[in-house]
């Protein structure tokens, strides 16, 4: 799969990553892979026009799918959210499991994911609020969600089995690992050089869980 290609999952529309998603039509999926093509150049104003010429499509017929950029717009920013929520709810279900491996889980299905759609890093770091009205406060309560989140999974495991020796809170923690995604997020849309995700990891994790080389 190319980075400008989204992938055929299903999307929760209702932004709510905890929901059953439902199934998109292969038309709007087609549209959204569009915008996330476009959204890959920052020098572009994404409009309806340029949208359906990229998919070689009439403005009517793209708006039988969706009937805004607007409604565009919410459609792939809940993509995204289902992609930074899921694993971290899948995270917390896993009690009894090792706290260290089930970051590495959520961190690699984030870098996984940033690597192959570097447009919607944009839309995450939220240099496309302009794009749409109301996007910058969905993109700052995803931000909130998966800070709060991340903290309530470490907060839950040490709950039950907090290393002795271990100085930080899940607070700390929480945002240690936010700092590398959001990082690697602004890296990927600047093209800054930056160290390999799984070079990263290792750091976080003999800084964190005081451990070895394997995850």
């Amino acid at each position: 799969m190319t980075a400008t290609q989204l992938q055929d999952t299903q999307i929760p529309e209702n932004n709510d990553a905890q929901n059953a998603p439902i199934d998109l039509s292969d038309g709007k999926m087609k549209i959204l892979r569009a915008v996330t093509t476009l959204l890959e150049d920052s020098s572009i104003k994404i409009t309806v026009n340029r949208i359906a010429n990229q998919i070689s499509v009439t403005e009517a017929a793209l708006y039988r799918h969706y009937r805004s950029k607007e409604e565009i717009f919410t459609a792939l920013l809940a993509y995204t959210e289902s992609h930074f929520m899921v694993p971290l709810f899948k995270a917390q279900q896993q009690t009894g499991r090792p706290l260290e491996s089930r970051f590495f889980d959520v961190f690699e299905s984030y870098m996984t994911f940033l690597e192959q759609h570097p447009g919607l890093s944009r839309l995450l770091l939220g240099q496309a609020n302009t794009e749409a009205a109301g996007i910058s406060d969905k993109v700052m309560l995803l931000h909130g969600k998966m800070r709060s989140q991340l903290a309530l999974l470490v907060k839950r495991a040490w709950a039950e089995d907090r290393p002795v020796a271990n100085p930080y809170t899940p607070d700390q923690v929480a945002d240690v690992f936010y700092s590398m995604v959001t990082s690697a997020a602004l890296a990927s849309t600047m093209d800054l050089p930056q160290l390999p995700w799984d070079v990263r990891w290792q750091a976080f994790k003999t800084a964190i869980f005081r451990t070895g080389n394997h995850a």
